[in-house]
């Protein structure tokens, strides 16, 4: 709800809570400096204009991209998990990644969000994001091995 506040008005409706924004709602990330937002491409981006508080950032948004928590529209954790796995710094990438697939309500294990990425024919950055998949996926196991 923080979040979706702090949007400015006139864009609330027509943006989902995206990223490391949705990564913090679910509980798997400290809040960033902005909030990061998805417009849906359907939207012309350039008559949002320009807020400081935000990233905008224009997309394809399925169906089943998105959820409602409390009026609050914001990926869904596979959704979130991908972006966090194509979009987000090396340093946050694979920490978020364990986090999300730690949560069993989100029900989004690795190898779950590997899949998804594998099924994709055509994704900009899909072989950095199965590099950070892996690289959590061997965290993984190295944290079992370590716990055995």
């Amino acid at each position: 709800m923080a979040a979706h506040a702090a949007l400015p008005q006139p864009i609330r409706h027509k943006v989902v809570l995206g990223r490391l924004t949705a990564a913090w709602v679910y509980g798997c990330s400290p809040p960033g400096n902005k909030i990061t937002v998805l417009l849906d491409h359907r939207y012309r981006a350039t008559s949002q204009g320009r807020h400081r508080s935000i990233h905008l950032h224009e997309v394809a948004l399925g169906p089943l991209d998105t959820l409602n928590i409390s009026g609050v529209r914001i990926t869904s954790p596979l959704r979130t998990a991908l972006d966090i796995a194509v979009y987000a710094r090396d340093e946050d990438a694979v920490r978020v990644l364990l986090a999300l697939s730690s949560d069993p309500r989100l029900k989004c294990p690795l190898g779950y969000i590997r899949q998804a990425l594998q099924i994709r024919e055509r994704m900009p950055g899909k072989n950095v994001a199965l590099r950070r998949l892996a690289a959590a996926l061997d965290l993984r196991q190295q944290q079992a091995g370590g716990n055995a």
